[in-house]
């Protein structure tokens, strides 16, 4: 009977949890350096590994500038399952949140004063979140979007759940981005169909491709080379990070 007596707050205790997180993630699990990788993977395990193509679009080419709000959108797709959440947050080079971020409609909800957006229980059901995005007042150089998305299976339980994370760059307007010229950064083959090489003596931090309709998609990167099987068929502009500068080079995908 004691047993009963002591379990019953614990299993209620555990369904509220399974409430609370359909209705939006708890903060500090967006798996940026700032939240020490913590992700939904603290809870949510056990699904079999998918590979959505997840972009965040409405980030300006020209990059952002100090105090100006933008309307951003992280679009989940390659995916076919009943719910799916996420949380996001922005972050600085020092890994300090930064800017403020808050919700168009009741599909998110900011938490933490703005420093993280995270689904509602009327968005879980969605791939693709709008929300707001207020730059910080002075030019912080570039900044970075972190996000986990919780892929689930909709049983209600932490399990037969795949977390994903990734991140997208948030340049500064102040942030000089020239082409690459063929003895800076030559990549190849070109055009390319599953993976891109790059050929330089500067050691590259991180690649984005920016499609002709402003979707910003991060490539995995490897020893150099960058898998594009997540990519469709197009034209795209890739945003290649460097520890010597930022600077583009154009793609065809085939």
């Amino acid at each position: 009977m004691k047993r009963i007596i002591y379990a019953v707050p614990f299993l209620f205790l555990g369904y509220l949890l399974l409430l609370s997180y359909s209705s939006g993630a708890p903060t500090g699990y967006t798996g940026s350096p700032g939240d020490n990788g913590n992700s939904c993977r603290a809870c949510h395990s056990g699904g079999a590994a998918v590979t959505p193509t997840v972009t965040l679009t409405g980030i300006p080419a020209q990059g952002y500038t100090p105090g100006q709000t933008y309307t951003l959108t992280l679009d989940v797709s390659g995916v076919n399952n009943p719910r799916t959440g996420f949380e996001g947050c922005v972050e600085n080079t020092s890994h300090q949140k930064t800017g403020t971020l808050s919700n168009t409609d009741s599909n998110t909800q900011a938490l933490s004063g703005g420093n993280y957006i995270t689904h509602t229980s009327q968005g879980n059901s969605l791939h693709q979140w709008s929300f707001h995005w207020q730059a910080p007042s002075s030019d912080q150089g570039d900044l970075t979007f972190y996000c986990a998305v919780n892929i689930t299976n909709g049983n209600n339980s932490t399990s037969g759940d795949y977390v994903l994370t990734t991140n997208f760059a948030i340049p500064s307007a102040g942030t000089v981005v020239h082409k690459f010229s063929e003895n800076e950064l030559r990549i190849y083959p070109n055009p390319a169909r599953d993976y891109l090489h790059f050929d330089t003596r500067m050691n590259i931090r991180r690649v984005y491709a920016v499609s002709l309709d402003g979707k910003r998609i991060a490539l995995p990167l490897r020893h150099r080379k960058a898998d594009l099987r997540q990519l469709r068929a197009g034209q795209y502009i890739l945003h290649i990070q460097t520890d010597e500068g930022t600077g583009t080079k154009n793609l065809i995908k085939l």
